[in-house]
């Protein structure tokens, strides 16, 4: 009896943990598809230590980031169309374009038709450099 509750016990604990971190592993992997559709740029901020060196903002439509599901994606301004994939793990969004430097990850957060894009560079001097970029929904 107390082999069969031991054993009992063990399977428990063993389906219990290893189903957690498979859960955990999965959702690590799968692309976040919140993110997929078509999102105008609507304002560019670039931070320096803290200080806001530049606003920019931008007219509806002006500047368009397309998440496809499947991870490809597209970027289009005024004058160009930048064809690259995208992919999530957790908050961060990695974004890989046919651009030279094509490769950036974000920090993202969605607010219903709201998201933001907030990349963090740290210079060898110690600078801090931020760019958030604020998008809405458009499709």
């Amino acid at each position: 009896m107390k082999i069969k509750l031991l054993f009992t016990g063990i399977l428990s604990l063993f389906i219990l943990f290893g189903c957690e971190d498979k859960k955990n592993d999965e959702s690590d992997n799968t692309n976040d598809v919140s993110i997929v559709g078509s999102w105008s740029l609507d304002k560019k901020t670039t931070i320096m230590d803290s200080d806001t060196t530049n606003v920019e903002n931008f007219s509806y439509n002006t500047e368009v980031w397309t998440f496809n599901d499947g991870g490809s994606a597209s970027f289009k301004d005024t004058e160009d169309t930048i064809i690259g994939t995208w992919s999530t793990t957790g908050s961060v969004l990695h974004i890989s374009s046919n651009i030279d430097d094509g490769d950036e990850d974000y920090d993202f957060l969605i607010s219903g038709d709201e998201l933001t894009l907030t990349s963090t560079e740290i210079f060898t001097n110690g600078t801090v450099y931020q760019k958030v970029l604020e998008f809405t929904r458009i499709e």
